[in-house]
């Protein structure tokens, strides 16, 4: 029993550890069809993008600052939505949470990573606020795909932040 209690927290102190994220990853695919997209044309500036963390907390996922304002750069110019020139609207963001569940850290079969990223949207020209609102977001790895439950967390939060940029496109188009 001495050495059963050592072994679990250990094995849950490592299934805690995790890759940080792939920016690639992120990245809402140009080919995909997003609500309201249709006939729309977009003209977004990216601004600041802050609250990402390289801390590994038991729950806290790893997303850097720079990965997450470059999907969000990538995201936008694969579907021609960034502006090249003269942008209608600019959005900044903050990472404000992205976690997991403790006992996905301690089985670590299926991982569901939930992100909640708060965005602000002002019209460019005037600077008058368009959207101000967090998007929440969860992504699912699991066992049968990804061996690793590091890979299944880095995995999973890839998928919740891409959700939560798709999420904010459709905002967008619908502005």
């Amino acid at each position: 029993m001495k050495r059963v209690v050592p072994g679990l927290l250990l094995a849950a102190l490592l299934a805690g550890c995790q890759a940080p994220v792939r920016m690639s990853n992120m990245i809402v695919p140009g080919t995909e069809e997003i609500a309201g997209q249709t006939g729309r044309a977009l003209a977004v500036q990216v601004g600041s993008v802050g609250g990402g963390s390289s801390l590994n907390v038991l729950n806290q996922i790893e997303v850097s600052d720079l990965d997450l304002r470059e999907a969000m750069i990538n995201s936008l110019a694969v579907r021609g939505a960034l502006a090249a020139s003269q942008p209608r609207h600019r959005v900044d963001a903050e990472l404000v949470r992205t976690t997991r569940g403790l006992q996905e850290i301690l089985l670590g079969l299926n991982v569901t990573a939930e992100v909640e990223i708060r965005y602000l949207v002002t019209d460019a020209a005037t600077g008058a606020v368009v959207l101000s609102r967090p998007i929440v977001s969860t992504g699912t790895a699991s066992s049968s795909d990804y061996f690793s439950p590091t890979e299944r967390t880095r995995v999973a939060t890839e998928r919740a932040i891409q959700d939560n940029m798709r999420k904010l496109l459709a905002e967008l188009y619908g502005l």
